[in-house]
């Protein structure tokens, strides 16, 4: 699922922050694979129940995010690499 992002424990650092990256789940969902993404991936998983739950923790995981930024815990996004591949245009 998320090995894809070089986020795993495996050989070397990883290349992406676990940080920039968080699951969301509707509540009621089981999952063995998502209860894993934690342990295996260093990657917090949340669960919601509306609509507007998750849109309340998306709002907020992104506020942490902009505040990792600008106190300099969490290096900025590197836009050549986002436009490398033509995602960033």
């Amino acid at each position: 699922m998320l090995s894809g992002f070089d986020l795993g424990h495996g050989e070397g650092t990883p290349q992406k922050p676990p940080q920039r990256f968080h699951v969301f789940r509707e509540h009621g969902v089981a999952s063995a694979t998502l209860d894993a993404v934690p342990y295996e991936y260093e990657v917090a998983l949340t669960e919601y129940g509306t609509r507007s739950e998750l849109q309340d923790q998306l709002a907020r995981f992104l506020a942490g995010i902009l505040r990792s930024e600008r106190r300099g815990d969490l290096p900025p996004v590197d836009n050549d690499s986002a436009t490398a591949d033509g995602a960033g245009e």
